[in-house]
């Protein structure tokens, strides 16, 4: 019984977390978190409430209007996981489709640790400016996917045939081609 107490709080906080996220109430988002509090996402850890806060300008800068639809929840002690999509509008008006899993651990009642994993290439368009970058963009996720996905006439990459998720490898080789070409300016 107690247990399922349990459970019950921590879906209805990751419930009004989501919420407020959605709402952009930043002050009620940012009162779910412990002061030492955890943030992975892409694939570096910020660890603080004042990094909490920059994770939440990052998230706000690119997306105007957002909305999450669960696909599947796991409750365990003090361990929430949800597999879910992320639709959203983002900053220059296209519209982004996410899919998207997070694990939420608190502690005492706040959260004290939040994973996010997803594709960074389902936003890549959206940090990418002008027409060279796109076209990079369009280019790495084109081969990305050689031997996974047959392209459509002419072999031609055909965007809804991509799969759910990518190789590591394509993350990985996308940054350090960003960093080389960013540090070679300089």
């Amino acid at each position: 019984m107690e247990n399922n107490q349990l459970s019950g709080r921590i879906r209805n906080a990751a419930t009004e977390l989501d919420t407020a996220l959605v709402e952009r109430d930043r002050g009620k988002v940012l009162s779910f978190f412990v002061d030492d509090c955890e943030i992975e996402p892409l694939g570096i850890t910020l660890k603080s409430k004042e990094s909490a806060s920059r994770w939440l300008d990052w998230f706000y800068e690119y997306l105007e209007e957002i909305k999450f639809t669960p696909r599947t929840i796991l409750v365990k002690d003090s361990t929430f996981f949800k597999e879910f999509v992320l639709e959203g509008t983002t900053s220059i008006g296209s519209r982004v489709t996410s899919k998207q899993a997070e694990g939420l651990t608190y502690e005492g009642g706040k959260l004290k640790s939040l994973r996010l994993y997803f594709d960074w290439l389902d936003f890549a368009e959206t940090v990418s400016s002008g027409p060279i970058g796109k076209w990079l963009v369009k280019l790495l996720i084109k081969n990305s996917l050689k031997g996974l996905v047959r392209g459509g006439a002419n072999g031609r990459y055909v965007p809804n045939q991509i799969p759910d998720v990518l190789p590591v490898q394509s993350y990985q080789y996308i940054i350090e081609f960003w960093k080389a070409k960013t540090l070679s300016k300089h």
